[in-house]
């Protein structure tokens, strides 16, 4: 009997553990930080710098950087599985091949090392002469990325067209990386017909699924420091400063799974017509917002299915922020295809075990001695 109820206890031990994975988080999970280097979490690199702008004049490598921002991630989450003692930059310590050093006088999470990092990214992408980021070359990049460095038995990518909320959130809390390209789009009624103004690629920070919100660092646009909107770590919005991991700004967006133009299955209805975003320290009115999403991104990042979308009046403003792709890059001995629905129902089984090797009622272990 004591054998019995030694394994009941594991059952339900097992059972507890299960029900708790499934139910979520109870609030925003963040992405953890890790010492060399990315201490704050996700980084949050710029990319209005270095002159990476196409022949319009526009800031396009949010592309490439919003990878950077992933890689480097991983990078230093390996870093901190593969060596004890792990040491921030400027010290020289690297033992994870996904990102390394381009010049032997710095370390590979040194602020110097973003520039040629993100450079080489945007080689592999295109982006350096297309001047805009086709999501389908991202994902060769990364294939490429990885088996060049001999880690695609360690890591691999996926790509999801139109992901939902519940994607995104389930992947980013196994701790997958996630890039997403957001759309912007307009409703013409007279022409009764949806338009795409452009695209933006971001990397998630952090998902809170109770309280519907996502958390993401943002090649482009930061929030304000009063932390109203998301978590600031750092007093300067200068593009080269967040090029120290440790300085970013998590910007925190409300999401709508109302699913209204061509582009995706959930939007952030705050992102485009809030008084709430900075462009390099300066606080931006929504019509300032809604003008530089124009402006900056207008014929950006296209996947092809929407090229018959797109504006042709440079002078539309976007009414909507859509979530089109989701990139992930994810460990190998992570199981896919979780769920919480499938945790519940392993959660049940463990009960169903429990009481047969009991061979009597539940009720029967908790009311007995």
């Amino acid at each position: 009997m004591k054998k019995q109820k030694l394994l009941m206890t594991i059952v339900l031990l097992i059972f507890l553990f299960v029900v708790s994975a499934s139910v979520g988080y109870a609030e925003m999970y963040q992405k953890p930080g890790y010492p060399d280097y990315a201490p704050n979490g996700v980084p949050d690199f710029d990319q209005k710098q270095d002159n990476w702008k196409n022949a319009a004049g526009q800031w396009c490598y949010c592309g490439p950087v919003a990878v950077a921002n992933s890689l480097w991630w991983l990078d230093s989450r390996y870093e901190s599985r593969k060596f004890f003692n792990p040491v921030p930059p400027p010290a020289k310590s690297d033992h994870f091949p996904l990102v390394e050093s381009y010049n032997p006088a710095w370390d590979d999470h040194d602020p110097q090392n973003v520039i040629p990092f993100v450079d080489d990214l945007a080689v592999m992408m295109g982006t350096n002469v297309a001047g805009t980021t086709n999501v389908y070359k991202m994902q060769a990049a990364i294939d490429k990325l990885l088996k060049d460095k001999g880690l695609d038995t360690v890591l691999y990518e996926k790509t999801l067209k139109k992901p939902t909320f519940g994607e995104v959130e389930a992947e980013v809390e196994k701790s997958e990386d996630v890039i997403l390209l957001l759309g912007f789009w307009r409703y013409d009624p007279y022409a009764d017909k949806w338009y795409r103004i452009g695209g933006h690629y971001v990397t998630v920070a952090g998902v809170d699924s109770i309280n519907g919100l996502i958390k993401i660092s943002d090649p482009f646009f930061d929030t304000p420091f009063d932390g109203t909107y998301g978590i600031n770590h750092g007093t300067s919005y200068d593009s080269s400063t967040h090029n120290d991991a440790k300085w970013l700004s998590h910007d925190i967006y409300a999401v709508s799974t109302t699913h209204v133009s061509p582009g995706g299955l959930w939007e952030l209805p705050e992102y485009h017509d809030e008084s709430r975003i900075t462009y390099d320290g300066t606080t931006l009115d929504p019509l300032d917002v809604m003008e530089m999403v124009r402006d900056n991104f207008y014929k950006q990042n296209v996947p092809a299915e929407f090229v018959t979308y797109q504006e042709p009046d440079p002078t539309q403003l976007p009414e909507i922020t859509e979530v089109e792709y989701a990139v992930v890059i994810s460990p190998r001995f992570v199981p896919t295809g979780v769920n919480k629905y499938m945790l519940i129902a392993l959660a049940l089984v463990c009960l169903a075990l429990g009481a047969v090797m009991l061979r009597r009622p539940l009720r029967g272990y908790f009311m007995k001695a």
